[in-house]
């Protein structure tokens, strides 16, 4: 197979590393030296927000990079998947989709914080405050993770991204009835 640059690429073991929140899905695929040959970026892939399209956010992201990668899409049952999703970190979430009938090779699930933290710190443990589409703090040591926060929007999630626009909303509504500060100076 080639890339778009053109260079051969050893097809003999490749890695998909997933990456599922809130707002997209983000698939990479890289060679044994870590070298990334492929990227792709779907929509949302939390399965609290629907199963399927996470699934589907997971195939097209991955489908994309194949393409990125100048590889067939046939290819994905040879990928070694690492796949990290908000949302299983809920058990019923983590048994469905380790259930999934995926067609990968293979496929390690965990989730989107625990691998935000693996690769913050190069596969030591350490911490991480997420902030996105959602927010949370996570810590893994000694083989044990913790999650403080990641109760979702709108029970927690200060900080993150859907917090700050029902803050903005929540401001200009105040504002346009006068029973808050302005939200712009004229």
């Amino acid at each position: 197979m080639k890339t778009g640059s053109d260079q051969s690429i050893n097809t003999e073991l490749l890695y998909l590393g997933i990456d599922g929140g809130g707002s997209k899905c983000k698939a990479r695929i890289v060679d044994a030296a870590h070298n990334i040959l492929g990227v792709g970026i779907a929509g949302p892939a939390n399965p609290l927000h629907g199963v399927e399209r996470t699934i589907d956010s997971m195939i097209n992201a991955t489908a994309f990079a194949l393409e990125d990668a100048g590889l067939a899409q046939s290819y994905q049952n040879q990928l070694v998947a690492g796949v990290g999703l908000a949302g299983v970190n809920l058990p019923s979430f983590y048994k469905i989709m380790s259930q999934w009938e995926h067609p990968f090779g293979k496929m390690f699930l965990t989730t989107d914080l625990h691998i935000a933290c693996l690769g913050a710190h190069r596969g030591a443990e350490g911490a991480v405050m997420v902030a996105g589409t959602g927010s949370c703090g996570y810590l893994y040591q000694k083989g044990k993770s913790k999650i403080i926060g990641a109760h979702g929007f709108p029970f927690g999630d200060k900080g993150s991204g859907a917090w700050m626009g029902l803050e903005a909303v929540r401001a200009v509504l105040l504002a346009h009835d006068e029973l808050g500060c302005l939200t712009q100076f004229i």
